[in-house]
């Protein structure tokens, strides 16, 4: 009678393995990821590329503290797969701690802490993410690019010649701040008692456009 060692659940009989089944989920993602590298360029490229690094290191060293075999777990791609994920749902233009720091949260906090991979009861890269979240636009201004439908009537009987499409969900009608920055800084100034050019500074908006929210 032989004895083997498991290192992991679950213990169903078919081809399926853990490596198989994130990579199939890594090539689900690559064509989004391409598209975002075109549109972002080099800051999404080494956004991703950091957090790529920075997961596989902090993976390696919580498998080393823990006493696990640091090849077989570090090589099956559940580390990868989740600096993949929380690199898509960061902005581009997040700072490089942003990545580190975000990558630290998903291995320790949101994976090795609960003994690592099939024990953890939430998505590491979102345990991250919801970490990350609502941080003061990373330290820097934020800008909106909202990409705005045209419509055009070629008739002459129409009201209009042309108008273009409005999302109130995300800002009223010709307004220079989204409808959350704008509750921010009238709480701000209302409510905390800060100065408009406090809410101005720190929303990266000119004092004339906090007042007009």
């Amino acid at each position: 009678m032989s004895s083997r060692t498991v290192i992991s659940g679950p213990y169903a009989h078919e081809k399926a393995s853990v490596r198989r089944s994130m990579t199939l989920v890594m090539l689900a993602l690559a064509p989004a990821t391409a598209f975002s590298f075109y549109l972002f360029a080099w800051p999404a490229i080494f956004l991703f590329l950091l957090i790529a690094a920075a997961v596989l290191a902090f993976e390696a060293a919580s498998l080393a503290i823990a006493g696990k075999p640091v090849r077989i777990f570090l090589t099956d791609g559940s580390a990868l797969l989740t600096g993949w994920l929380l690199a898509m749902s960061l902005p581009p233009s997040a700072p490089w701690w942003i990545g580190l720091a975000g990558a630290a949260i998903a291995i320790i906090v949101g994976k090795q802490i609960f003994g690592g991979l099939g024990q953890n009861i939430f998505n590491p890269a979102m345990v991250a993410r919801v970490a990350l979240a609502d941080l003061p636009v990373f330290g820097t201004p934020v800008r909106l690019v909202w990409v705005k439908y045209r419509w055009r009537c070629p008739n002459h009987s129409c009201v209009v010649g042309s108008w273009t499409e409005d999302r109130p969900d995300i800002a009223a009608p010709r307004a220079a701040m989204t409808t959350r920055a704008g509750l921010w800084a009238t709480r701000e100034v209302g409510a905390e008692i800060h100065t408009v050019a406090y809410a101005a500074r720190h929303l990266g908006v000119a004092w004339n456009t906090v007042m007009a929210a």
